[in-house]
């Protein structure tokens, strides 16, 4: 049994791109080794992140390289109504469903 401060070794994924660590539903994701992060059912494959050799690629940059290639998967548009200083303010909004990005349109 271990107890009080123990220095281990882990492995961390961070995307070659952008720099973002590998995160699941709690946070940076460790690994014991890097075949257990590489395993295509556990590892970082099985949160959407491509690995090509050494190099690591997240979902959200993988995302944008897609729309590169094939053009943006836009969602429906959706319209946003706020009240400014008494005042009704309008803009349509959507966003892409690979890479995030988004789109606004003032309407008033």
């Amino acid at each position: 049994m271990k107890k009080g401060f123990v220095t281990e070794t882990v492995i961390a994924a961070y995307c070659s791109d952008c720099g973002d660590q590998c995160e699941g539903d709690t946070g940076g994701l460790v690994f014991a080794s890097v075949e257990a992060a590489s395993d295509p059912e556990s590892g970082v494959p099985a949160y959407g992140w491509e690995i090509d050799g050494d190099l690591l690629t997240c979902d959200n940059c993988q995302g944008r390289v897609d729309c590169s290639e094939r053009g943006h998967a836009w969602l429906d548009w959706r319209t946003i109504t706020t009240k400014v200083d008494g005042r009704e303010h309008a803009k349509r909004v959507r966003r892409c469903d690979r890479c995030w990005d988004r789109e606004v349109e003032v309407l008033s």
